[in-house]
């Protein structure tokens, strides 16, 4: 059965939570959206899968390279492990295919053997030191992360030359991050393990295109997603949980989140819940600037007030009414990275 464009979900504590009133605290932070275009079908069916991303996000892109470089070899005008470049030689790279979202211009080497993308061309509006639309961070303005929230210790986080993610080499880690989540994309199917799902109207609210349609985005990557609503025959609360044990140190919250098919906010106000332990850490509406507009974008919290050692719960939820347009609220590709 092809789900509706609409759903409907709730609060972030077991059964008995009452449209989110149980998250005693924190602070509600609304999705912005993104500024892809992509078309909402309204029929539930979606047509192909838009989605803005690959499921790994512009703001986890290093915008500089993981190589160390500047080893021994460096300066023997060959590539050699863990160097970028090396002299003049620099592989048939160019600015546009380094993956830091340059749009032209020339690459050069810097002498420690990475990539020197000081001639490269940025993109429009990349440089005024405002981080606008679809851009990670623009120059000073970081845009609220920071080395934390890219699940390091400490140290200094830069923006990329291109406005399109990050670089960590200023920060420090005294700990590996792994991702601590079972079945992080839902790829393993409804009930598939490791989630406790629930959906009043349809069991569990993990889809794949052939079962629900696309609502309008579909996956941010792979076959399987969440989808919270999808209704507008009954009602829906819908809910993932999933409690795992952070260990001490450090702790970020990453998931991809689109919302392509919104209810009127005049009619009434549909909601999309985070926490943890019962606590809200982000929510979004219908009322949204980003409802409506089909494109996933990367939302990424600093939790680390949870990695005492202790087992904790991961409250997704989501409450939708019965009316007129389905409001879509769609989630994929989960991350809960901790210290190993």
């Amino acid at each position: 059965m092809l789900k509706n464009v609409a759903f409907a979900f709730a609060c972030l504590v077991v059964s008995a939570c009452a449209k989110g009133e149980e998250f005693p605290g924190g602070s509600s932070q609304d999705d912005d959206g993104d500024s892809n275009s992509g078309g909402n079908d309204g029929d539930g069916n979606g047509g192909a899968p838009q989605g803005g991303s690959n499921g790994e996000g512009a703001t986890q892109a290093q915008g500089g390279n993981p190589s160390t470089g500047g080893g021994d070899s460096c300066g023997n005008g060959n590539i050699d492990a863990g160097e970028d470049c090396d002299g003049v030689n620099v592989g048939g790279a160019t600015c546009t295919s380094i993956g830091q979202g340059f749009t032209g211009g020339a690459l050069a080497c810097a002498n420690d053997c990475t990539y020197d993308t000081s001639g490269c061309t940025a993109p429009a509006g990349c440089g005024n030191g405002n981080a606008e639309g679809t851009e990670a961070c623009d120059g000073a303005d970081l845009n609220g992360q920071s080395c934390a929230t890219q699940g390091f210790d400490g140290g200094t986080l830069t923006c990329n030359g291109s406005c399109t993610g990050f670089i960590t080499s200023g920060c420090t880690n005294n700990c590996s991050p792994v991702n601590l989540l079972v079945n992080q994309g839902f790829e393993s199917g409804p009930n598939g393990g490791g989630w406790l799902e629930h959906s009043d109207n349809f069991g569990s609210p993990v889809c794949d295109a052939g079962t629900c349609g696309t609502g309008g985005s579909g996956p941010s990557a792979g076959v399987y997603w969440t989808w919270f609503g999808g209704t507008i025959t009954a009602d829906e609360f819908a809910s993932m949980y999933q409690t795992v044990v952070i260990p001490q140190g450090t702790a970020t919250l990453s998931f991809q989140f689109d919302i392509p098919s919104c209810e009127d906010p005049g009619t009434a106000t549909d909601q999309f819940l985070v926490g943890i332990d019962g606590t809200l850490l982000y929510s979004a509406t219908n009322s949204d600037p980003g409802c409506g507009v089909a494109g996933y974008q990367l939302i990424m919290l600093d939790v680390s007030q949870y990695a005492d050692g202790a087992a904790h719960t991961l409250q997704f939820e989501g409450l939708t009414a019965d009316y007129g347009t389905a409001t879509n609220f769609m989630f994929d590709d989960v991350r809960l990275m901790g210290c190993q």
